[in-house]
């Protein structure tokens, strides 16, 4: 479904007097400040994908960070709330009509008006993507081998399942390599069989039959390894998601790992969590900007309706609890951002024998798109280049199947987006400076090789889907 814009009118007919729409500023300390109807100023916050995964035990854990920005929206501003006077418009000659909607985030939706069904702005410009190992001290545990001492940080079953996903990874590379060279016969087949009118003789027939139950038979084995690397893999893999910033007067904060998902893995101290964490910052990109974040804005709601004119900024996300240059991010995005816009005005009056219609109208995300007059629509961002590529791919298949079939393909294809992604930051993390064993670089490309193991498991399908009317009556 296409996000909406939320659309803001406020109508009056008038005679006799003049009336304005009183905006007050709420204070739950003064319950008459709640009279009336919510009026919110948004904030832009954004939703950050964090993913830790175990990568080297030994003397120390090893977790290689990755982030994806999955996109922002507007969300209400705690720091700056008010209340709209719908009373203050009506008079004994004058009536009036203010009726408001809200979204589930407590956004404005709509005030005497509809919602229109059009594409909302959306996070853009995704600077970079990369991994970053960290290394935690945590405390030595006791010793695997009797008379040996140990300075092995990892509780037993992170190293087992470590050991077993490395073990799974080499299986499904086998089994992956199987997969491509039955499908890449087949399509040889199938292009023998196209040339001939789709009337071949009995051997290639058969031979077309034998791949196709090869093909069938090894896809369904490396969907099996694969699976089950995935398992072993959440067993040594934290992901959550942060919502970030929590209200328009923040410009950089931290968010430290779950210290208990951390002694789920190895012996850690209580401040191993700063070690894991992750640290977000936000700030102007040039133009009409705030110069800061660290104080609220001056808003006197006596000149009218208050709106923010968004400015461009840049989030940056970096491993660690700061996230100062010259860090290096480990994504970062740049598009307009709510609080770091100045906050205008529009007075809604209502003059003697008049009417009037004031107008605000703004994208899902918070982005002003009119103030009395329409203004052109921006153009949403497109897909990522390698989800384009992937539903391309399975957009080619819809002459071959059924709609039933293909939209199976099409499930996995999206739940496959989130594993795909990682794969340009995987080419470019590196390992530790302590000369990173080649397990540990194994193991920090396990996200990559889960994900190509998936497209395999596609592509073979896809191939055989394309194939079945060949061998099958």
């Amino acid at each position: 479904m296409k996000p909406h814009h939320l659309v803001l009118i406020l109508s009056a007919l008038s005679a006799g007097c003049t009336t304005t729409l009183i905006v007050k500023r709420f204070n739950e300390n003064e319950p008459k400040t709640a009279v009336g109807v919510p009026f919110p100023l948004m904030f832009t916050q954004y939703e950050v994908d964090v993913v830790r995964q175990v990568v080297g035990c030994g003397s120390r854990l090893k977790l290689k960070v990755t982030a994806e920005i999955k996109g922002n929206k507007a969300a209400p501003d705690p720091n700056q709330l008010f209340v709209l006077d719908t009373s203050s418009l009506s008079s004994p000659l004058k009536t009036s009509d203010v009726k408001t909607t809200y979204h589930p985030t407590g956004a404005v939706a709509t005030l005497n008006a509809t919602a229109d069904d059009k594409s909302a702005a959306v996070v853009a410009n995704v600077a970079q993507t990369l991994a970053k190992v960290v290394a935690i001290a945590g405390m030595p545990g006791a010793a695997l081998t009797p008379g040996v001492a140990s300075l092995e940080v990892c509780e037993a079953p992170t190293i087992a399942m470590l050991a077993k996903a490395l073990e799974l990874k080499k299986k499904v590379q086998v089994s992956g390599d199987l997969v491509d060279s039955l499908q890449s016969k087949l399509e040889d087949l199938m292009k023998k069989v196209n040339v001939t009118g789709g009337h071949p003789d009995d051997a290639t027939k058969k031979a077309l039959s034998a791949t196709y139950d090869a093909l069938a038979t090894a896809s369904k084995d490396h969907g099996d390894l694969t699976e089950a690397l995935e398992k072993a893999m959440k067993a040594i893999t934290f992901k959550e998601t942060v919502r970030w910033p929590t209200n328009g007067d923040t410009a950089d904060g931290a968010v430290r790992m779950p210290l208990a998902v951390l002694r789920n893995w190895a012996k850690v101290d209580d401040q191993d969590s700063d070690n894991a964490a992750i640290s977000l910052s936000l700030a102007s990109a040039g133009g009409a900007a705030r110069s800061s974040l660290a104080q609220s804005q001056t808003i006197d709601p006596t000149y009218g309706i208050p709106y923010r004119l968004p400015a461009l900024g840049t989030i940056r996300v970096c491993a660690g609890m700061s996230c100062t240059p010259p860090d290096e991010s480990l994504t970062g995005s740049t598009g307009a951002v709510q609080q770091l816009g100045y906050v205008y005005y529009l007075p809604c009056t209502s003059g003697a024998f008049t009417s009037v219609g004031c107008t605000l109208e703004f994208a899902e995300t918070g982005e002003l798109k009119s103030a009395g007059s329409v203004q052109k629509e921006a153009a949403a961002e497109g897909l990522s280049g390698a989800f384009k590529e992937i539903v391309t791919q399975v957009g080619s298949a819809k002459e071959a199947r059924s709609t039933a079939e293909l939209k199976k393909l099409e499930a996995k294809t999206a739940a496959l987006k989130a594993e795909t992604d990682y794969q340009a930051a995987l080419k470019a993390s590196r390992p530790d400076s302590n000369a990173a064993t080649q397990t540990e670089i194994d193991a920090q490309n396990l996200q990559a090789d889960l994900a190509m193991a998936k497209k395999k498991k596609i592509d073979a399908d896809l191939a055989l889907l394309e194939a079945e009317s060949k061998v099958k009556p």
